[in-house]
């Protein structure tokens, strides 16, 4: 067989696509010998991408979401964070497993790299205008939400809510209502329940569970803060009766730039009464149980504080929203 291609030239069929290595090989387009040489990335078993210049690494999710498509059987789809990922929700990291469903009569898999969900999927759950089938963002969210960890779920339809790609009450209408025995139906009515578009950030959401699930009463999210009719600040998290702002600090917040306008703004806080409590990422994971016990330490003083405020008789202006008054009973 005569081969089109030489060792040093990519065809320009093959360029910046994935295919199937099987597909190339029989067309002629690439000898096996070609296949496994340098400018391409191999994906999965006999799926490949042109990767030009670029190390395998520097494949993103997207593009390996488009290399499954093309081992995809009749009626599957990418779903779950990889469908979100595609609708511009990035919660995947580039090598994560991509995460498709397939009808559960046909038998497909398992394959390295993916993640197989069985499930039947109708033409109105796909998105149409993609270069492959995808979930829409509805259908992915509850694909996701039962089968995925709490946390993970939660993150992922706080994401797409705050993207505008769903809501909750579409969500809460495409539950089994009359199937309450389902696969994943407590999960995804739990995820669901405890979905709010307000987040900002994946760890923002995780961090709200988290208190949530430690015992605290509920904070209110992106609380905005005001000194009378002067705007002070919104907070990521905040107990307005007991004067505490529980912020997390992403990286950016260490920029030079940044941290400058984080101080001003605490300043405002702190002298109009409130306590802030600045989570990071390592507080987080590794210590978030003594987190939620300086949480709960500040939260009884200020109610401490407040119940000896009541038991006596000021005069004048003087509140609780005093700093001094807050601090020295």
């Amino acid at each position: 067989m005569t081969y089109r291609t030489s060792r040093f030239r990519r065809p320009p069929e093959l360029t910046g696509v994935a295919f199937r290595g099987s597909d190339a090989v029989a067309a002629g387009i690439l000898s096996p010998r070609q296949l496994r040489s340098s400018p391409w990335v191999r994906i999965f078993h006999d799926v490949y991408l042109d990767g030009g210049e670029l190390l395998s690494h520097n494949v993103d999710h997207g593009a390996r979401c488009r290399a499954a498509a093309l081992i995809l059987p009749s009626g599957a789809a990418i779903t779950g964070r990889s469908a979100a990922y595609l609708h511009g929700v990035q919660l995947t990291a580039p090598d994560d497993l991509v995460e498709v469903i397939a009808p559960s009569h046909q038998r497909f898999g398992p394959v390295q790299g993916l993640r197989i969900y069985t499930g039947d999927i109708d033409d109105a759950d796909l998105t149409t205008g993609l270069e492959c089938p995808v979930a829409t963002p509805q259908r992915a969210a509850m694909d996701a939400a039962r089968r995925l960890d709490l946390l993970e779920a939660v993150t992922l339809l706080d994401a797409l809510g705050h993207a505008d790609k769903l809501t909750q009450r579409e969500l809460l209408d495409r539950l089994p209502e009359k199937r309450p025995r389902s696969f994943g139906f407590t999960r995804a009515a739990q995820a669901i329940l405890l979905m709010d578009a307000r987040a900002e950030s994946p760890q923002e959401s995780r961090l709200r569970l988290k208190l949530t699930r430690s015992g605290l009463a509920p904070p209110a999210v992106q609380h905005s803060i005001w000194d009378g009719p002067r705007f002070i600040a919104r907070v990521d998290f905040a107990w307005p009766e007991e004067h505490l702002a529980v912020e997390y600090d992403g990286v950016w917040h260490a920029e030079s730039a940044q941290l400058a306008k984080d101080r001003r703004r605490l300043n405002r806080l702190l002298t109009s009464g409130w306590d802030v409590i600045h989570v990071t990422n390592d507080m987080l994971y590794g210590g978030y149980a003594q987190l939620v016990e300086q949480i709960k330490l500040v939260l009884n003083s200020a109610a401490s504080l407040k119940n000896s405020a009541n038991s006596r008789s000021f005069s004048g202006k003087t509140s609780l929203r005093d700093p001094f008054l807050r601090r020295f009973p």
